[in-house]
């Protein structure tokens, strides 16, 4: 709860703090792109630059894989690199108190159900190469047990996609 004690200021009410949400990552799809070094030389150097595109928001739920929406990912094949990230609370900034963890996807699944149409089984099970490091900022989303419900309780949406439909 609160976060990890760092208390920065001009927050605005219900935003996170770093380390409040451990679990929530980010899936990426990294793309390499050449480009000349020499402009309008004919012939040039090429240098590449690696870009990542944010896809959609992930839970971390164990050490090497994440559950997400099968809508994220049901138009991916092995052509496209995926990754995930985790522990990452500013995209804008690479001056975190604690650092983001990055794991390519090796495979996923997606529900066999899944519905694109209007959305029922949207759900896909990412697979890392390796596994991440629990760590202040990164561990598994507590998992209910079975027998647990959790009508009329309050629940909370995290990531850094919309905040409303429309």
């Amino acid at each position: 709860p609160e976060g990890l004690g760092a208390r920065i200021l001009g927050f605005k009410e219900g935003e996170s703090q770093v380390g409040e949400w451990p679990h929530m990552c980010a899936l990426l799809r990294e793309e390499t792109i050449a480009e000349e070094t020499a402009e309008g030389y004919e012939g040039g150097e090429l240098k590449s630059t690696t870009v990542n595109h944010f896809i959609c928001g992930a839970s971390l739920i164990s050490q090497g894989a994440v559950l997400t929406g099968a809508h994220c990912v049901n138009s991916y094949s092995e052509n496209h690199i995926l990754k995930v990230r985790c522990g990452e609370w500013d995209t804008q900034t690479e001056t975190e108190a604690y650092p983001h963890q990055d794991r390519y996807v090796s495979n996923f699944v997606v529900h066999p159900l899944f519905n694109g149409q209007n959305l029922f089984n949207d759900y896909a099970v990412l697979f890392t190469t390796a596994d991440f490091s629990m760590d202040h900022n990164v561990d598994t989303v507590c998992l209910p047990k079975p027998e647990e419900t959790f009508v009329n309780e309050d629940c909370f949406a995290t990531g850094w996609g919309k905040d409303q439909f429309g």
